[in-house]
C-alpha cells in the first residue's frame, strides 16, 4: 500500500508529535511505501529518501513558533495521487490537515485522520485562544466529520472527537514509544534531581513548576527543564524573580537520545501541563523507570493511577504540586514502588511492537471502501 502522511511538525523538528509520526512512518515503511508531508520549520532537507520511506518537507514559516504555514505547495504537486492508496491527517487544527483533507477529497483517496488532542488549545493569548476556537469549532469539526475513520491517541482524545463531531465514533489506539531505544534509569543523588521534557510554552505549566519548586528547600535540589519554545524568556525572568536561578539548568532542545539520557540521569518527573492527548514524556519517563507527578488533563490519567503508577494533582496548582514533589522525595521507597509499576505498564502496553498491529488492522480494514465505525473504540 502507498500511505501519505499530513503532519504540522517532523522530524528534525522535536516534540511528541514529532516522535509519534516518526515512528509510526517508520514502522508503517517496513511493509508499505510512505510519504510524509510536513512544514519545513527547521531549515532541513527539502527532500530526503531511505528505503520505503520518503519526507517532503514544503517551504513555510512557523508564525510565533506554534503555527506552521506552508506557503508553497509546488512540492506536494509532484506526487502522484492516482498512486495513493491512503492518506492520512495529524491534530485537526494545523494547515496540513486541511491539506490532505483537500488532498483526499480531489483524488478521492480514503482518509484516516489521527487526533492528539483532548481539549480545546491552552493559551494566555487571547488572539490564538480566538483563532484556535473558531478553527475547531469550524474546520475541525469538518475534518472529524469528513475523515473515513478518526483513530484516537487516548480515551479522553476520543471524547473530544464525540463532543465536538457529528457522527465519527473513533478508534483509539494509545501513543506508543520504541522501547528498544529507552535506557534504564541510571543511580543518582537519591531525589535530588528533578526534570521536566517537552515544549516550552505557556501550556505546559512550567510556570507552576517554577513557584512549587521556589517553595522548596532541600539542600541540592536541582531541577531541569528540557525543551525550547517561545515561552522560555518568561520562565528565565520568573526563575530570578523566585530567586532559584541557580538551582535550574534551563537545558534548551536537545535530540531524543539526548533527552533519553538526562531522564536516565533523573530522579523525579514531572508534568505540570494544561492539556494532554497521551504524553509521549511520561511514557519516556515511565519507561526509563523514573516516578512521575503529573496534572490530571487529557490521557493522563490513563498511565498515572494515583498511587499505583504515579501522583496525579490538578493543574494550576503549584501548592499541591509542592506538596506531590515533597512526597516523593520524603518517601523515597514508595517513589520507587510507583516508579516500578508505571515501568511495568507501559512496558507491557505501550510498545511499538504491540500497538502496531493494532495499527496495520485500522489501516486495512476497508481498503477498497469507506470504513463505518459503529461504538468506541
Amino acid at each position: 500500500m502507498k500511505i501519505i502522511v499530513f503532519t504540522g511538525y517532523f522530524y528534525p523538528h522535536k516534540g511528541g508529535l514529532e516522535s509519534f509520526v516518526q515512528d509510526l512512518a517508520n514502522r508503517l515503511s517496513k511493509k508499505h511505501q510512505v510519504t510524509v508531508v510536513c512544514p519545513n520549520t527547521d531549515h532541513a532537507r527539502g527532500e530526503e529518501t531511505s528505503d520505503a520511506l520518503r519526507i517532503l518537507r514544503l517551504p513555510a514559516i512557523d508564525f510565533m513558533k506554534v503555527y506552521p504555514i506552508v506557503y508553497s505547495k509546488s512540492k506536494l504537486l509532484e506526487v502522484e495521487a492516482q498512486d495513493i492508496d491512503l492518506v492520512i491527517t495529524n491534530m485537526r487544527f494545523f494547515q496540513t490537515s486541511l491539506m490532505g483533507m483537500k488532498f483526499s477529497q480531489k483524488n478521492k483517496i480514503r482518509w484516516l485522520h489521527i487526533e492528539h488532542g483532548t481539549s480545546f488549545v491552552q493559551t494566555n493569548s487571547l488572539f490564538l485562544w480566538l483563532a484556535s476556537r473558531f478553527f475547531d469549532l469550524t474546520f475541525g469539526k469538518k475534518i472529524f466529520n469528513g475523515a473515513d475513520k478518526v483513530i484516537a491517541v487516548s480515551d479522553e482524545a476520543g471524547k473530544f472527537v464525540r463532543k465536538l463531531s457529528r457522527n465519527n465514533n473513533p478508534v483509539v489506539i494509545h501513543n506508543g514509544i520504541e522501547l528498544g531505544t529507552i535506557p534504564r534509569r541510571k543511580k543518582t543523588d537519591l531525589n535530588k534531581n528533578l526534570i521536566f521534557a517537552g515544549r516550552i510554552i505557556y501550556g505546559k505549566g512550567i510556570q507552576d513548576l517554577l513557584v512549587a519548586f521556589s517553595k522548596i528547600k532541600q539542600q541540592g535540589l536541582r531541577l531541569t527543564i528540557v525543551g525550547d519554545g517561545p515561552y522560555k524568556a518568561r520562565l528565565n525572568k520568573l526563575a530570578h524573580s523566585l530567586h532559584i536561578q541557580d538551582r535550574i539548568i534551563f537545558a534548551g532542545e536537545k535530540a531524543r537520545e539526548d533527552v533519553l539520557r538526562l531522564l536516565s540521569e533523573s530522579d523525579i518527573f514531572i508534568n505540570p501541563s494544561y492539556s494532554e492527548g497521551l504524553p509521549i514524556s511520561i511514557l519516556e519517563a515511565g519507561a526509563v523507570g523514573l516516578p512521575v507527578i503529573a496534572t490530571n488533563v487529557g490521557g493522563t490519567k490513563e498511565l498515572i493511577i494515583p498511587h499505583q503508577t504515579g501522583l496525579l494533582i490538578p493543574p494550576k496548582n503549584p501548592a499541591r504540586l509542592r506538596q506531590a514533589i515533597e512526597y516523593v522525595l520524603e518517601n523515597p521507597d514508595q517513589a520507587q514502588k510507583l516508579a516500578g509499576n508505571l515501568n511495568r505498564l507501559v512496558r507491557t502496553n505501550f510498545g511499538w511492537e504491540v500497538l502496531i498491529q493494532k495499527w496495520e488492522k485500522e489501516i486495512e480494514d476497508g481498503e477498497d471502501e469507506k470504513s463505518v465505525l459503529h461504538g468506541f473504540g
